[in-house]
């Protein structure tokens, strides 16, 4: 028999793991292989050898196979190491650990725990099994939407651009209509497509959050400045109103941050048919190291009755299904909105009284720092003062149809250009220096765009203190790992499909400097019907003033789309600031230079402000003829750039 020593402490507890434990079976041996005492259930005697003889040492219990598996781990322990290992006998897997164990007597002695885990084993390698086909079905999944909307945006491009380019020809009223619906129908296709991507990066726990310094109030000005023609076009108001001073730096990610405040305000403008739309950042709480903000996107739309609340947050869930016949979407945005706001540590919660309006509210935590913003890659640090008629571009592509829509916009900003369906023609075109920019589509027929873009730099190699030639990425592969590495590529900007006459004009602007105005809109780079030019703007004013001198006619153009850029800015701030006192100061001084110019509609609007708010008070304001004033504004300032470049 065994010999049994009296227990001490320690020895009760391995006593009770291996009564307890299915398949445990622990010894107590010295380093004569005796045994000292034996716990367990007698697993490894019914499973491991064929006959046990008594007192024949420890490893009598074992078969020869599994007595070479234990003996090369016997002389780690007997050199005083702990030591564990698992190995497989016929179809079962065992694990053992030996350590070492001094008993009563400060005898050194070992103990020696074995354990059956074929069951676990089996389970493990099934979940293995389970998680590689899931990784392998999610990742099936990605490269599907990833697939699916590079597919579907490629041909989109072709369709807003040529729609965009079709509405700015003349048209009647029915065909205006029309192409609006095509326009619109075709941009919502793209909203969806945009979502899904991003849900699936959600659902497949892919989100990466970045770390960078950012402006608290520039998040909301560029919200502002985004969706302005959305709400204007409802005849809604939207303001913004932060706890922060100009400066203010957190550590975060504002894309996040912005793409969450976005989807609810733009909710906020789909369901509110009239009133405003308020975007708060209230700080909850901070130190030396960090700021506790509170972000509300509160409108005066319809409501959420309270038993629908918790189905909003759900896919492809709207707040009441008789409202799906008036608003569009697929009922995604929320749904992206919570799982951005909780992956960036906050909850995204809803307050709502029907026929009143909502309030949409989270509170994150970011690191204060006192980095300065730095400007993205995609604004270069100068800009240069290159004239359009001076500027080159290289635009590479080799679907037919957009390479098409590259010519028209192009043509139509009247810049030289050359045009490449396929790599080796691009590289045959390209000579260091020769162009101001390259838009580069990445899926080429023969080379990828990473490759061409590796080529012409290999080729700026040698010019010394010349400037690198822009490129810019045209692709529709939306995916963020791929956006990133096309721009560790060395490209310095992406252009993402489907672009339009305005996502192209921005870059040419950002990256040589031309025509050196940000605040002009697309609808400003399109030249006005020569009709309507007639009608309303003859500038008979002007040529009664210079009296065909040239020279002074461009210096008179020259000098009022200066002054009147900057004072339309003054304009758009006295109307986000609610201060028509102001308002009405700019108005009073655009006025004389306006009439001078012969433009009589701007004429008109800027009277009429005159008349209501010079140096009153107490009188209704009315933002939407602000709005309309500015609008006129921005058409007549963009009249008169095109008359320069005729006359020049």
């Amino acid at each position: 028999m065994l010999s049994k020593k009296k227990p001490n402490t320690n020895i009760e507890d391995l006593t009770i793991l291996s009564e307890n434990i299915p398949g445990l079976e622990m010894f107590l041996i010295d380093e004569s292989m005796r045994v000292h005492c034996k716990f367990g259930q007698e697993t490894f005697i019914q499973r491991w050898h064929d006959e046990f003889i008594e007192d024949a040492g420890f490893l009598s219990y074992f078969s020869s196979e599994t007595k070479t598996i234990i003996e090369s781990l016997l002389k780690v322990a007997f050199q005083q190491t702990p030591v564990s290992s698992e190995f497989s006998i016929n179809n079962n897997s065992f694990s053992i650990r030996i350590f070492p164990y001094k008993n009563e007597s400060d005898e050194d002695l070992y103990a020696v725990i074995l354990q059956n885990i074929t069951e676990t084993k089996i389970v493990e390698n099934t979940l293995k099994t389970l998680k590689k086909e899931a990784e392998e079905a999610n990742k099936a999944k990605d490269d599907f939407v990833a697939r699916m909307s590079h597919e579907i945006r490629t041909p989109l491009n072709a369709v807003i651009g040529f729609a965009e380019q079709l509405k700015g020809t003349r048209l009647t009223k029915k065909q205006t209509d029309y192409v609006d619906v095509v326009n619109n129908s075709a941009r919502h296709l793209l909203s969806i497509i945009d979502d899904i991507l991003v849900l699936s990066k959600i659902e497949s726990g892919v989100i990466e959050l970045d770390d960078i310094p950012f402006l608290v109030n520039n998040v909301l000005e560029e919200i502002d400045s985004l969706l302005e023609m959305r709400y204007t076009k409802k005849g809604l108001n939207l303001y913004y109103k932060t706890d922060f001073p100009d400066g203010y730096t957190l550590l975060g990610d504002a894309e996040k941050l912005r793409q969450v405040l976005i989807n609810l305000a733009n909710n906020a403008i789909k369901f509110t048919k009239e009133g405003e739309i308020r975007l708060d950042a209230k700080l909850v709480r901070e130190n030396k190291s960090t700021a506790r903000i509170c972000f509300e996107v509160t409108d005066t739309g319809i409501g959420i009755a309270s038993g629908e609340i918790k189905e909003i947050f759900k896919p492809f869930q709207q707040v009441n299904n008789r409202f799906r016949h008036n608003h569009t979407g697929c009922g995604l945005g929320l749904t992206i909105s919570k799982d951005l706001v909780e992956s960036m540590g906050g909850e995204l919660t809803v307050k709502s009284t029907p026929g009143k309006g909502s309030t949409f509210s989270f509170t994150l935590e970011f690191k204060k720092t006192d980095d300065s913003v730095s400007q993205s890659k995609m604004v270069p640090k100068q800009a240069g003062s290159i004239m359009p008629g001076s500027v080159r571009i290289l635009f590479v592509d080799d679907d037919p149809v957009n390479l098409l829509l590259g010519k028209v916009i192009l043509k139509k900003f009247r810049i030289r250009a050359d045009f490449a369906e396929s790599g080796e023609q691009a590289l045959a075109c390209f000579k260091p220096g020769r162009y101001d920019m390259v838009f580069l589509d990445i899926n080429l027929p023969d080379k990828s765009g990473v490759e061409v873009a590796k080529s012409m730099r290999d080729l700026e190699k040698n010019l010394n203190k010349r400037p690198k030639t822009t490129i810019v990425a045209m692709t529709a592969n939306a995916m963020r790992k791929q956006l990133v590495y096309y721009l560790r590529a060395d490209m310095d900007s992406i252009l993402l499909k489907p672009y339009s006459e305005e996502t192209i004009y921005q870059k040419i602007v950002r990256f040589t400097g031309s025509w050196n105005n940000e605040d002009i809109d697309l609808q400003n780079l399109r030249r006005p019907d020569k009709k309507d030019e007639d009608k309303e703007n003859d500038l008979s004013g002007l040529e009664k003033v210079t009296k065909g001198d040239k020279e002074f006619t461009l210096l008179m153009m020259h000098t009022f789309v200066e002054n009147s850029r900057n004072l339309i800015k003054k304009l758009r701030s006295g109307l986000k600031k609610n201060d028509y006192a102001l308002i009405a100061e700019v108005s009073h001084k655009l006025l004389p230079s306006v009439e001078q110019m012969g433009f009589k509609e701007a004429s008109g609007l800027l009277k009429q402000i005159e008349d209501r708010y010079l140096k009153k008070s107490n009188v209704a304001k009315d933002p939407r003829l602000i709005r309309k004033t500015i609008d006129q504004l921005q058409k007549d300032v963009a009249l008169i750039q095109h008359k320069t470049s005729d006359i020049s």
